[in-house]
């Protein structure tokens, strides 16, 4: 009897190649991944990377302590595209627009109470006859003494105006108007005077005039800081 032929050897698993060629597509799509992110984010490309690369530089905030803001005011001209039609700086007091240190308060016990580091103005000529205008910038040493001061103007024209919004009012039996409007530690004031020793021409007109001096005051400080 004659010995059985030997086995063959048996067949390799047929699930082996599939899976060897899953792996090897797996590697060729993480390479094409890592290549397109390099593609997108290269300089020059079009893609997330350039736009954060091209994108301008945020222009920092001007920092100021209340004295050094006071002393910018004093060394900024106001613009006069600023000022109410008809309207012009005062060639003696505001040159070109520049402001000059004014006596806030009447004494320096009554500054010093007021906690007051300065007071800038900028004298106007006004097309009404008989009427001095002016826009003023009292600088507080912090926020809550230009409260205290709003709140004393709200007392003085008996206008309660609730904060944030301006306080217009008129004293001395016509003969001033003004319009007090406060930004931080800073309160602007558009302010108007009679020069003939008589009241106010028209007083509810010079309100609306104090007013718009004021909230141009409020822009022109704005830009000074950088806001």
């Amino acid at each position: 009897m004659q010995p059985a032929p030997p086995a063959e050897p048996a067949a390799a698993p047929t699930r082996a190649r599939p899976r060897r060629g899953l792996i090897i597509a797996a590697w060729a799509v993480a390479a094409a991944v890592v290549v397109l992110i390099a593609v997108l984010t290269r300089p020059g490309s079009g893609g997330q990377g350039e736009r954060f690369a091209s994108s301008p530089s945020l222009t920092p905030v001007k920092s100021f302590t209340p004295q050094s803001l006071n002393q910018a005011i004093l060394s900024t001209p106001f613009p006069a595209n600023l000022l109410p039609a008809g309207f012009s700086f005062d060639s003696q007091r505001s040159p070109q627009g520049k402001a000059y240190a004014a006596q806030g308060f009447s004494t320096p016990e009554k500054t010093q109470e007021h906690h007051s580091v300065g007071t800038a103005a900028v004298g106007l000529t006004s097309p009404v006859p008989g009427e001095a205008f002016q826009i003023t910038f009292l600088s507080f040493a912090e926020p809550t003494s230009a409260d205290a001061y709003m709140q004393e103007a709200r007392n003085a024209t008996g206008v309660q105006a609730p904060p944030g919004q301006p306080v217009c009012g008129a004293v001395g039996n016509g003969s001033i108007a003004g319009c007090s409007v406060e930004l931080d530690n800073v309160v602007v004031e558009g302010r108007a005077k009679s020069t003939s020793g008589q009241p106010l021409t028209d007083v509810n007109g010079a309100l609306a005039t104090t007013n718009t001096l004021a909230q141009a005051g409020v822009t022109y400080l704005h830009q000074v800081k950088g806001g």
